[in-house]
């Protein structure tokens, strides 16, 4: 089913050699719970890649039993990947990419991200060709393995080019959407898309208007770091937070989306990667949902100052995660700490979600007034589509509109020269191409020391 592996590989632990070997014996998955049909073939794989899928569907189970995975990005929908996986290779190659991609960013192995890199290469080959042959049938598998590789992208080009595709590929399966596994995720979505750009003040204000947003969320991550009870893992994530918000300072105005992009990429990492590491320690204790809690945060406040990326780039991410944790800490499910005033920990927070809800509400207020003259009419043919990091009065934005009655899906995704898979699936060696995509930069570097006590488990 799979091409193998690259040799290299990372350390080993035996605890889960073991599991490994018990699985491969006896043809039982490891994780009971997470049973699927049908059941993944162990003889079909590489002992790599059987560790890959352990550790993807362990981290997935860890988040589930301590009722953290709302508090994150993806754990919660392994499951559902790996379901889908189980009958559609591109995106089991999807999965094992984000498992190796989740283990370099944890371990600094650059042994796992190769396998991340050879692994990422397939799933975008099989998406390419499952796009070409879009149905019904492949649409929860199409949109899978668009999630999975866009969590993965660290390039403009790449990551544009996903968003393109699963935009138009969400648009097409709203006539099915109570059958798809991803309803909650096509609804999650759907305010983020109609959303305006960003307000932007005038030119001779602009300036000065992105340092009064930056000051007031440096002064409210430094506020908490001086009153926050934390223990040293959760107070070098605020350090690391602040400094990143200190020199995104220094590198405003960014021009264009590739700059943009490029400049936020590291608290998308974070966003992406760090909360297992956080939540690993008793499922979050109170001071680590409230660094949680104000990473989300800042994504929200910060997106306005960069309009050419769209609400899509953090908003779709964060929201969600930040409200179940603010839920969870003021309902007092989870007991404060030495006499913490949660509420006033959490006043930043509090403040981005009640902006961003407002701003929600005023779309959807205004959509309904012009729903008449809505061009979305979905049946036998496809309506107009725009990505998610598009606005109808974004004039910072240069990508055509994307028409699915005249123009494939395969294009959608294609639109950043997505056409010859074959040298990304041979080895890592030639995945920086004249194709524009570095996936050898792709893995995240950072030395904030959060590094788990076993990757492998």
């Amino acid at each position: 089913m799979t091409t193998a592996s690259p040799d290299s590989e990372p350390a080993r632990s035996p605890g889960v050699d073991r599991a490994i070997d018990a699985w491969r014996r006896t043809g039982e998955f490891p994780f009971p719970e997470m049973q699927f049909f049908p059941p993944l073939s162990v003889e079909e794989f590489s002992p790599i890649d059987l560790r890959l899928i352990h550790h993807i569907a362990s981290v997935s189970r860890q988040m589930h039993f301590k009722d953290a995975s709302r508090y994150t990005i993806w754990t919660g929908r392994v499951p559902v990947f790996l379901k889908i996986a189980s009958s559609y290779t591109f995106v089991l190659h999807a999965i094992l990419a984000l498992s190796a991609t989740h283990l370099a960013w944890a371990s600094e192995c650059s042994a796992t991200g190769n396998i991340a890199y050879h692994h990422r290469g397939i799933a975008l080959k099989g998406l390419q060709e499952a796009i070409g042959q879009f149905s019904r049938d492949n649409s929860d598998a199409i949109l899978a393995a668009s999630i999975l590789l866009s969590l993965q992208s660290t390039e403009w080009d790449h990551w544009s080019s996903l968003m393109w595709g699963t935009s138009s590929v969400v648009e097409a399966m709203r006539p099915w959407k109570s059958a798809s596994y991803f309803e909650d995720f096509m609804d999650e979505q759907s305010a983020f898309p109609l959303a305006p750009p960003s307000p932007r003040p005038s030119a001779e204000h602009h300036a000065q208007a992105n340092m009064a947003t930056l000051q007031h969320v440096m002064v409210s991550l430094q506020e908490v770091k001086s009153r926050l009870p934390c223990n040293d893992r959760e107070r070098r994530a605020l350090s690391d937070l602040i400094s990143f918000v200190r020199q995104l300072g220094s590198a405003l105005p960014a021009q264009g989306a590739a700059e943009q992009f490029k400049l936020l990429q590291p608290l998308r990492s974070w966003l992406i990667w760090l909360p297992t590491s956080i939540l690993q320690q008793k499922g979050g204790s109170p001071g680590g949902l409230i660094v949680l809690a104000h990473f989300y945060a800042v994504a929200l406040a910060i997106e306005p100052l960069f309009v050419a990326l769209g609400a899509a780039f953090f908003g779709s991410m964060s929201l969600a995660p930040l409200e179940a944790i603010i839920d969870t800490l003021i309902s007092g499910r989870v007991p404060a700490e030495g006499g913490m005033d949660v509420e006033e920990l959490l006043s930043f927070p509090l403040e981005m979600v009640r902006v961003v809800r407002t701003r929600i509400s005023w779309i959807h207020q205004n959509a309904e007034r012009h729903e008449s003259f809505s061009p979305h009419h979905l049946g036998s043919s496809f309506a107009e589509s725009r990505p998610p990091m598009m606005t109808q009065s974004s004039p910072q934005m240069d990508m055509p509109q994307l028409r699915l009655h005249d123009a494939s899906f395969s294009a959608a995704y294609d639109s950043n020269g997505f056409s010859n898979f074959e040298s990304y699936a041979a080895s890592p060696t030639f995945l920086s191409d004249a194709h524009g995509l570095d996936y050898a930069a792709s893995a995240p570097s950072f030395t904030t020391g959060f590094v788990p006590p076993s990757a492998w488990t």
